[in-house]
């Protein structure tokens, strides 16, 4: 676990009529309305804990097609972070931190999942959670290695057969799942999106917005 405090000072931004409480956070939201991803910004706000300490956790995003929490932060999550992302999936739903706003990799993450399952004591943490691309359907969604399961064109199975025929490296699954042509142009957006003060425009790809979900 990092141990640490960002030297990065948030700067809150105002972007398509919301002010976000960081340039991250309003970075991400680009990123997601590049792909036609319905989003609520800080929705809920509960308090969690244990018999020894609360925290007061607000989480960023909350995806409702999706059914995600997403908390974004400049770097990996610190102690602090980890410990309400932790107590947050144990008392209320399973929580994605994202860290990375550039295409994963196996030695460049997006985000960690924090997982509560019900045969365990104590939250999981599962790494290289990627946002992908259904190459049937163009469902988005962020799993396991862009493992996009949700919209039904695909099962996990499928998936592990991808991984026995040792295709996970390869340049094909890559621009299939993880680094396809709409989620390269929707981190590039992200990264170099202008926001001018007093006007920034929500992006929006409409033509995805019907048929995504």
């Amino acid at each position: 676990m990092i141990d640490r405090s960002y030297e990065i000072k948030a700067r809150k931004t105002n972007y398509g009529g919301v002010l976000f409480r960081s340039r991250i956070e309003a970075r991400w939201a680009v990123f997601l309305d590049s792909l036609g991803v319905e989003y609520d910004y800080e929705p809920f706000y509960e308090e969690v804990g244990n018999d020894y300490v609360y925290y007061n956790y607000m989480p960023d995003f909350y995806l409702p097609k999706q059914e995600k929490f997403i908390e974004v932060k400049p770097g990996k999550p610190t102690v602090v972070e980890e410990r309400k992302a932790a107590f947050w999936c144990k008392d209320i739903q399973d929580i994605v931190i994202l860290f990375n706003l550039n295409p994963p990799t196996d030695k460049l993450e997006n985000g960690w999942l924090y997982h509560f399952p019900s045969i365990k004591k104590v939250p999981m943490v599962m790494e290289n959670y990627w946002w992908g691309e259904c190459r049937k359907c163009g469902h988005i969604d962020i799993s396991e290695y862009a493992y996009v399961t949700s919209c039904g064109c695909y099962n996990i199975d499928y998936y592990n057969k991808v991984w026995e025929k040792e295709e996970i490296g390869s340049q094909e699954y890559s621009k299939s799942f993880s680094r396809s042509k709409r989620l390269m142009k929707a981190y590039l957006t992200a990264k170099k999106y202008n926001f001018n003060p007093g006007l920034n425009p929500r992006v929006i790809m409409v033509k995805y917005q019907s048929s995504l979900f």
